[in-house]
């Protein structure tokens, strides 16, 4: 598993691959942690790469988009790229409402107002 921060003039995006299991839920956490430290008020969980999510690193991500949507409202947590079986796990289990969810990346940058695209103003 992968997770990459990008970040952008207008939001941090998350770039997550591989498998979510319960020992990369970990990493996830202390990533998200400095996320919220930096005062970030969109961020963005591209899935487009992941195969597998544990219920663990669902439910930090979960916990993450409640806790940074009370402090800057709703939409401030976007998800995209969702796998079939993942997306269908969040439906099922009432979660996906928690995340506004778009198809791709390059939606959720244009949501924000972010049109620099991949590789275009990004700053790793």
């Amino acid at each position: 598993m992968g997770i990459v921060v990008e970040r952008h003039p207008k939001c941090a995006v998350l770039k997550l691959s591989g498998l979510l299991d319960v020992k990369e839920a970990r990493n996830l956490r202390d990533t998200l942690k400095t996320i919220e430290a930096e005062d970030v008020v969109t961020v963005v969980f591209d899935m487009g790469d992941v195969r597998f999510a544990s219920s663990t690193a669902i439910g930090a991500m979960v916990a993450f988009s409640n806790e940074h949507q009370r402090r800057y409202g709703n939409g401030s947590v976007i998800i995209c790229g969702l796998d079939k079986s993942i997306r269908r796990a969040l439906e099922v289990l009432g979660l996906l409402d928690t995340f506004v969810e778009v198809p791709s990346l390059s939606d959720a940058l244009k949501l924000v107002g972010d049109f620099g695209g991949e590789g275009d103003g990004a700053q790793r």
